[in-house]
């Protein structure tokens, strides 16, 4: 099945020497575990005891090996995002914001750097560290980003920190600006 032809993929891979097209394989393969656990674990892969949060560690799992031989492979910031959201999905708030922040710390100039700031803030809301958090999505609302031509402009992700600035100051009491916040989402 799709599994075993992932794996077998992986292998065959990692048997090539180093090069763009083994790393772009290796990028790749994630993704397809984690289709594979988004769309249902066929039934003799559940018989035989994999769930699909065990196919969405082993994914992660392969996106931190990535990460590890590939830190500067094109791809990387987006296997980070990646990783960072399988984690933060498997209620794992503080690595996620850890490979995160590393990541966009490895990665200043990418295009998906705001993407991964925001992936951060909301792991460190989840996680409990609220000010680190209120931090990262000030920065997000009011700091500018490179877009994918490198022209700096307000954050694709700008809305969404504003509702999550908001509610994170609702939870803190602070109800005119939690309200200045979502009245800026909304405009």
């Amino acid at each position: 099945g799709l599994l075993v032809s992932v794996q077998r993929a992986r292998e065959a891979a990692l048997r090539y020497p180093d090069g763009p097209a083994t790393g772009e394989a290796l990028y790749l393969l994630p993704a397809r575990l984690l289709d594979l656990a988004d769309q249902g674990i066929p039934p003799e892969i559940e018989q035989a005891g994999i769930t699909a949060t065990d196919v969405r560690l082993t994914a992660a799992a392969w996106d931190r090996e990535f990460l590890a031989y590939y830190e500067d492979h094109p791809r990387a910031a987006s296997s980070g995002l990646r990783l960072a959201r399988v984690l933060l999905s498997l209620g794992a708030p503080e690595p996620a914001a850890a490979w995160a922040a590393r990541v966009g710390a490895a990665n200043p100039d990418a295009p998906l750097r705001d993407g991964l700031l925001y992936l951060e803030a909301l792991a460190r809301t989840e996680s409990g560290d609220t000010a680190t958090a209120q931090r990262l999505l000030d920065r997000l609302v009011y700091a500018p980003f490179a877009d994918p031509d490198g022209v700096p402009a307000p954050s694709v992700h700008r809305e969404d920190a504003q509702v999550v600035l908001g509610r994170l100051l609702e939870a803190r009491g602070q109800i005119e600006r939690a309200l200045a916040a979502y009245e800026a989402a909304q405009s």
